[in-house]
Formats: structure tokens, C-alpha cells, sequence
């Protein structure tokens, strides 16, 4: 017989050990579901975060919902499911009950805040009468216990010559825990490749933070040219998930491609681990970055992010299909990188 659910609660000092206890224990929850990630976020941004909870009768946790206060007195006010991890889902509940109270609660908690809307970013479509978008999607990668099958059998021919002709040019990998050097080497590729997409960079401090909070389950691994870093991308994994939420290369090394090296050599270490499956991050739907996903093999599903309107008229349309954002990243392309090193921290916490 199914117990009985109490009201939704916000997360108490106290039951933090049976939050990250259960985060472990469910099949849908990763890593940034843990208190962990609350705590790098709050340190590097200031996002306060609500994580909401319910238990049984009995006292144990039957869901929880992590959410996140995002805003300025120009974007508005909005609650986010794990901000700056797109590919994660937002809910995890033993059942359907337990679900809605947790998307109930989160709609009146947004309302006491003066937030505008709850964003619920979802792996698979929900029957939730909410408006939903679907700009992104996440390939994942399905592994093999021996990585040369996976490299005969489903990696392209074309992506395999561009990965022998980087060894051939010299290109090693090294594998490193994210020391201050280490974040620091990783973060003057990622600032480069920011700034060539036209994008704001994360503040430095948030790599720091995560490699410090998530230091036995984080790594860095640098693609060298020589002694000089020129791709690189900051690997996080625990016992049934492996990603790489942040990848970069340098653009004058790209005739030598460190971009193939370095996605191979972190699918043949996720290979020998043991893993299922390897995820390969967000991409816009149709994109270059989603094909090139595909040409290892990666399997696309779309991403359903969901919107409770609390205040808001409309779903936000601060995605790569706004035509603002597209003109906007143009613009911030053209800024010099030391301007763009020093403002972009700044807009970037505001793009969750």
C-alpha cells in the first residue's frame, strides 16, 4: 500500500543528507540535483536557491524540485529548474501525486517572490497543461564496454581521420582534478571560444567553485599542443551519469583538430568506466553543434522546457531562436575579449 504524501516542503538544513540520499537512490536525478550544486551556484551568483521537497508519512523524501531565483530590475524575476544545467530534469518524484504537489508548490512559491514565471526544464514530455518549447535538444551517446567497437561501428569515417590526423600532428591529452593552474589553463580556451561565438563567458569563479564542491567527481581534460593547452573541457560524472558540461578550443589550433581529439579521448575513458550511456550536452535544435554530436553516434531527443505563468503574460524567448538574442550575440562578438572577459560574468548569471 502506498504511504500517504505530506505538504511540500522547503529543503532545511536538516535534511540535507536524505536530500543528496535520495538524489543518489533515484533513477532520474544526477549530480546537480545535489546540494552541491546549490552551493557552487550560490557562491558564484548569488542565485538563492528553493529546493522543495515532500516526504511520506513515514518521513522519508518522495520528490524533490530544485528551483532557483533568477533576475534584475530589467529581465524580471523568474524560479529555474538547475540554472545552467540544461539537459538534466527538473522533477524527480516516486509518482504522478507526488509530481504535481511539487509543480503546485513551486507555482505559489514563485508568486510570494514576485517572480513572473517557473521554468521546468524537462527530458521527456509531461502532461502538464502548462506553454511548452522545444528550441533544444540533447544528444547522448550510447556506449560500449569496448570503445574500438563503438569507434569501428558508429563513429564517422570523417570524424575518425580528423582524430588520427591530430595524433599525427603532435596533439596529446592530459587528464587533470581541477587545481587553480588547471581551472585557469581551462578557462583562458573557454574565454576564447565565448567570445567567438558571441557569447558571455561564466565568471571563472563558477569553475572554481564546482571543481572545489564536486572534487571527487569533476575533472579537467586538456588537449596540448607542445606545452600550450588548445582545447579542453570540464568533465563531471558520478556512478550512473557522465558528462561534459563545458567544452572549448582555440581557434588557431583548429586546423589541427583538438576539438575530435578531446571528444574521443573522454568517450574512450567514459568506455573503460563502465558508463551506458555519455551526454553530450545542449544544442540548439538543427544546429552545427548537434550534428557534429551525431557524427559520433549520439542519439537526439528533444528537450521540453515548461512554463507556469505566474505573472508573466508569455514564455520568455531568451533562446537561440530569438532574433534579439541572435543580433545581440553579433554584437558581443565584435567587443574586444578583456571587455568581454570582464562584463560577460555579469549577463551570463542572468542567462540560466
Amino acid at each position: 500500500m502506498t504511504q500517504a504524501l505530506g505538504d511540500v516542503e522547503l529543503l532545511k538544513e536538516q535534511d540535507h543528507d536524505s536530500w543528496d540520499a535520495y538524489v543518489r537512490n533515484c533513477d532520474r536525478a544526477t549530480l546537480f540535483h545535489s546540494t552541491r550544486w546549490k552551493a557552487a551556484i550560490e557562491a558564484t551568483y548569488g542565485h538563492r536557491g528553493y529546493y522543495l521537497l515532500v516526504k511520506k508519512e513515514g518521513g522519508q523524501i518522495a520528490g524533490i524540485l530544485p528551483l532557483f531565483l533568477v533576475g534584475s530590475r530589467l529581465l524580471g524575476r523568474a524560479l529555474f529548474a538547475l540554472p545552467f544545467a540544461g539537459t538534466q530534469p527538473s522533477v524527480c518524484a516516486d509518482d504522478r501525486c507526488g509530481e504535481n504537489g511539487l509543480v503546485a508548490r513551486a507555482a505559489t512559491l514563485a508568486q510570494e517572490l514576485g517572480a513572473g514565471y517557473v521554468e521546468l526544464r524537462e527530458d521527456d514530455e509531461k502532461p502538464w497543461d502548462f506553454p511548452v518549447r522545444h528550441s533544444y535538444v540533447n544528444v547522448r551517446l550510447p556506449l560500449s564496454a569496448d570503445p574500438e567497437a563503438l569507434w569501428r561501428e558508429r563513429v564517422d569515417t570523417r570524424v575518425r581521420t580528423k582524430v588520427r590526423a591530430a595524433r599525427k600532428r603532435g596533439l596529446r591529452v592530459e587528464w587533470a582534478h581541477g587545481d587553480a593552474a588547471v581551472v585557469e589553463a581551462f578557462f583562458r580556451i573557454y574565454a576564447e571560444t565565448m567570445h567567438r561565438l558571441g557569447s558571455p563567458p561564466h565568471s571563472k569563479a563558477l569553475f572554481h567553485n564546482v571543481a572545489e564542491v564536486f572534487a571527487g567527481e569533476s575533472q579537467i581534460v586538456l588537449v596540448m599542443d607542445g606545452d600550450d593547452p588548445v582545447a579542453g573541457a570540464f568533465v563531471m560524472h558520478e556512478a550512473r551519469w557522465v558528462g561534459f558540461p563545458w567544452a572549448a578550443s582555440l581557434t588557431q589550433a583548429s586546423v589541427k583538430h583538438p576539438n575530435n581529439l578531446l571528444y574521443w579521448a573522454i568517450i574512450e575513458w567514459a568506455c573503460k568506466r563502465g558508463y551506458k550511456f555519455l551526454d553530450l550536452g545542449r544544442s540548439p535544435a538543427g544546429s552545427g553543434p548537434a550534428h557534429f554530436k551525431t557524427q559520433w553516434g549520439g542519439v537526439t531527443r528533444p528537450l521540453s522546457y515548461y512554463y507556469v505563468l505566474t505573472g508573466a503574460s508569455k514564455p520568455p524567448t531568451r533562446d537561440a531562436t530569438d532574433p534579439a538574442m541572435v543580433l545581440a550575440s553579433k554584437i558581443w562578438g565584435r567587443l574586444p575579449q578583456r571587455v568581454s572577459n570582464w562584463a560577460g560574468p555579469s549577463l551570463a548569471r542572468l542567462i540560466p
